[in-house]
């Protein structure tokens, strides 16, 4: 489950640091959990329209100078991602 250049080509756009990044590595190093609610996510919603579909979620945001490594990617339900949109979360 490649971003296809998807992340690349946005942080060329927001002038941040890139590295590759396998988001399937994440969800296991951070045990498929929520980082920002602490929810456990869904593995069989990965990639589907669902609260608790895991996705990749960059702590500190591109537009915010973020970049797109290992150390600034978890894993977040699809409810957190969306309603943190582009802003950082402290938690």
């Amino acid at each position: 489950l490649k971003d296809r250049g998807k992340n690349r080509k946005r942080a060329r756009r927001a002038g941040v640091f890139y590295e590759p990044v396998n988001r399937l590595a994440v969800f296991e190093r951070d045990r498929w959990i929520c980082q920002v609610c602490g929810r456990r996510t869904l593995k069989a919603k990965l990639g589907k329209v669902h609260p608790l579909a895991p996705e990749l979620d960059h702590r500190v945001p591109f537009a915010l100078g973020g970049a797109h490594s290992w150390a600034n990617c978890q894993c977040a339900c699809r409810s957190c991602n969306q309603a943190k949109g582009g802003h950082t979360v402290v938690g």
